[in-house]
């Protein structure tokens, strides 16, 4: 199930952060094959920053849940629509930080909405195609992985992604 080099962290997918949202700072990594066939591999504890993902609220989903639910959020498909958008609260994120949104990744990695933050917030909106191409790419009646990540490029790459599981019924 792994590769020589292969690493499992709060920026990889699968991702060590849990299914509350909340990171744990894991990081297993040099990930290999011992001369006797068995698997070893080194452990960090990564400190988490101080610029962070502190909460996500979604314009169209019950998120009555508690955070313990293997769902955060639940939307019924044929509810009636016209502006979705998510809405992240930061800490410490700087002004103009672009935050990236991706719907199950690892399946549909390259397909990506963002956000910039302003005043410690961030709304991702989907109108038009983004909102044709977002409802596309959620699968009906089963969890969704939300991953929502400060872009690489930034000074706050070191950012832990907020990992979020919603639930689509048709």
């Amino acid at each position: 199930m792994f590769r020589p080099g292969d690493e499992f962290s709060p920026s990889t997918v699968p991702s060590s952060v849990s299914r509350t949202g909340v990171p744990s700072g894991i990081k297993v990594f040099n990930i290999r094959k011992s001369d006797n066939g068995t698997m070893l591999f080194d452990v960090e504890f990564i400190s988490e920053p101080s610029s962070k993902i502190v909460e996500v609220d979604y314009s169209w989903g019950n998120t009555g849940h508690p955070i313990t639910s293997s769902k955060r959020a639940e939307w019924t498909e044929s509810q009636a629509y016209g502006n979705l958008s998510a809405t992240l609260k930061t800490e410490n994120i700087s002004d103009g930080t672009t935050i990236n949104m991706q719907t199950n990744p690892g399946i549909n990695s390259d397909v990506r909405f963002t956000g910039t933050v302003s005043n410690n917030e961030c709304v991702i909106s989907f109108t038009g195609t983004d909102l044709d191409r977002f409802t596309r790419e959620l699968s009906k009646g089963v969890t969704n992985h939300f991953r929502f990540s400060v872009d690489a490029g930034g000074n706050h790459s070191d950012t832990f992604p907020w990992i979020d599981f919603v639930v689509v019924r048709p």
